[in-house]
């Protein structure tokens, strides 16, 4: 065996940062850390609290010893607290401080509860009904509570606690400060933050106003405004002034109405109702459903808006959203006539798909030709087969899969191509997940030999 030495140069970026005046004055290495970002906040943090030292010795006279290799006898034996550490802690100093309390509150929709439950106590727990969550006793407190009536849900912590599954209210004082209160604390709640999209967003306009809306008894009081109920949370948002207008959201659409036409402009009108959120995206859609159906000029005006309407509702399904159910928008008065699957799988080049069908099958190994002379022939004949690649990684089967989707969608078939992962389902041309494609539910069991 040859060993070659390799020369290069070592600098301080080779070195944990430290501090050479504290080093040289305490006589030890101290590390030197900068809190930057909140990830170094949580490592700091982590740290400090992580608990004592550990370290496992032994004193031998020179006899020999039997060491035995007792993992929690090591584990539960094996503290070591510095003199400092013990000094510390025997003077009852705070070994860490943390102010104010924070109490986390759950928020979400009505008997939308998150229930965890044994599979042999399902029929148990659905016999008992919704659980009781710090929301709703929240709801039954200001019922029975009238000084609760006017605490917002975010601030009940302050003034009750949370036992047994009940609010009750405080009995001492609690607060570090003065106050003319006699039964508040310093401990303050937080809701969880809920991120604005398309498939929550009742959700997130409920949390809006859990921080606007006082004496609620149940979810219909949240959305009353000066005595109407508003049917939507959006809705009520809007009402209370609690959204801004959409008047950036307007020119942005003004703009591109003037420089793209028919679908281009149709695609950016959904992406704008899924990602930026309009605040009344009914009335955005009335301000501009007149450009959205601009090219089809030679229908009546009626006829037009149902078209762009099936266009919207087709891209929209893509997500599992709809437009009148998600958005408000109207539904259109007549059903898409092709789903849009099989519109995807009928909107292929046929003459492209032709050329790389005829380039892959020149290419293919032995064996990748008897695989694709299989599949061919299972589905011209109408057999059903049920065949499987198992191969190593980089032998073809991508190669294999997308020759063969490509002979037969430049048929004019149908081929659904899928994948159990999303990061396979990403190489096949128009490849989905199988759960995304046909929502076939995945049980996975992991047993360990």
């Amino acid at each position: 065996m040859t060993v070659r030495s390799q020369q290069f140069a070592v600098d301080n970026s080779w070195v944990v940062p430290y501090n050479p005046l504290l080093s040289l004055k305490y006589d030890s290495h101290i590390n030197v850390e900068v809190v930057h970002s909140v990830s170094a906040v949580k490592y700091l943090y982590k740290y400090i609290t992580k608990g004592n030292d550990r370290v496992m010795f032994r004193l031998s006279d020179g006899r020999e010893v039997d060491i035995t290799n007792d993992e929690i006898e090591r584990y539960v034996l094996a503290r070591y607290i510095s003199a400092s550490e013990a000094y510390w802690r025997l003077y009852n100093f705070a070994i860490h401080f943390r102010y104010p309390p924070v109490m986390k509150l759950p928020v979400h929709l009505e008997d939308e509860q998150t229930v965890l439950f044994d599979a042999a106590r399902a029929q148990d727990v659905a016999d008992a009904g919704p659980p009781r969550t710090k929301l709703t006793d929240w709801f039954r407190l200001n019922a029975e509570d009238s000084s609760a009536r006017t605490i917002l849900y975010p601030d009940i912590p302050k003034h009750y606690t949370w036992n047994n599954n009940k609010w009750h209210r405080r009995k001492r004082t609690l607060v570090s400060n003065e106050t003319d209160d006699d039964c508040a604390s310093d401990m303050i709640g937080r809701i969880p933050v809920i991120g604005l999209s398309a498939h929550q967003n009742e959700l997130y306009y409920l949390r809006m106003l859990l921080y606007h809306q006082v004496g609620a008894t149940c979810y219909a009081d949240l959305r009353t405004v000066e005595g109407e109920e508003i049917e939507t949370y959006q809705a009520a948002c809007l009402r209370l002034g609690l959204l801004d207008d959409d008047q950036e959201i307007d020119r942005a659409m003004e703009e591109a109405a003037g420089l793209k036409f028919g679908n281009q402009l149709r695609e950016l009108f959904v992406n704008v109702l899924m990602w930026v959120r309009p605040a009344d995206p009914s009335a955005f859609y009335d301000r501009h459903k007149q450009a959205l159906g601009e090219d089809f000029n030679n229908m009546s005006p009626e006829e037009a808006e149902n078209e762009t309407l099936i266009f919207l509702q087709d891209r929209l399904s893509r997500y599992d959203l709809e437009l009148k159910r998600d958005f408000g928008l109207p539904q259109p008065s007549a059903p898409i006539r092709i789903p849009s699957e099989l519109r995807d799988e009928l909107a292929y080049d046929v003459g492209l798909l032709t050329d790389l069908h005829i380039d892959h099958l020149g290419r293919l190994t032995e064996e990748q030709r008897c695989v694709y002379d299989a599949v061919v022939d299972s589905v011209g004949n109408n057999k059903g087969a049920l065949i499987s690649l198992d191969a190593c990684g980089g032998t073809g089967k991508t190669f294999i899969l997308t020759t063969i989707l490509a002979f037969f969608r430049s048929r004019g078939d149908v081929a659904l191509a899928t994948a159990a992962s999303g990061i396979a389902a990403t190489l096949l041309p128009n490849g989905r997940t199988l759960h995304s494609r046909l929502k076939v539910l995945f049980i996975m069991h992991i047993v360990n030999f």
